[in-house]
């Protein structure tokens, strides 16, 4: 009788407690993961060689791109297109870029990837090298993949 009573418990409060959903996720086809890398590896050399016509194909206008540390988010396109132009314009490129580890996660027509990355860098002479994870979503437009939000976390 106790042991009915308990299993009617642990069921009702099945039914009030659900359990979280599984994330709805899919995969993608061979073709569509090679564009969306693509995509990613363009943004990212864009950003690095001051390529603005390139940065505006790939970002929307109301892109939002975060950092570790920062205190002011760069909320619009122009602002990620400016800082790439004066990065560049510094005397700063990219070296090397690799991302060790990548994990796609795909909603529809949105995709995140969650990755590890290293850049190697050079400005004036002097080589840097950073680390850290990144998130990105990435949105399906037709037959483009436009990247209108990110975030960074660098290694110490």
């Amino acid at each position: 009788m106790v042991a009915r009573a308990v299993a009617a418990l642990l069921l009702a409060g099945e039914a009030v407690w659900p359990q979280p959903a599984k994330p709805a996720t899919a995969s993608l086809s061979a073709a569509d993961r090679s564009s969306l890398m693509a995509a990613r590896d363009a943004v990212w050399r864009a950003w690095f060689a001051g390529d603005t016509v390139q940065l505006r194909r790939l970002l929307p206008a109301r892109t939002l791109a975060l950092e570790s540390g920062d205190s002011v988010w760069q909320t619009r396109r122009e602002q990620i297109v400016a800082a790439a132009a004066d990065y560049h314009a510094r005397g700063g490129r990219l070296v090397e870029l690799t991302f060790p580890r990548v994990e796609i996660q795909v909603l529809g027509d949105v995709v995140v990837l969650y990755s590890t990355f290293r850049m190697d860098t050079e400005r004036s002479g002097k080589r840097s090298v950073a680390r850290g994870t990144a998130v990105e979503v990435f949105q399906r437009e037709g037959r483009v993949w436009l990247n209108p939000s990110w975030y960074l976390d660098f290694s110490p």
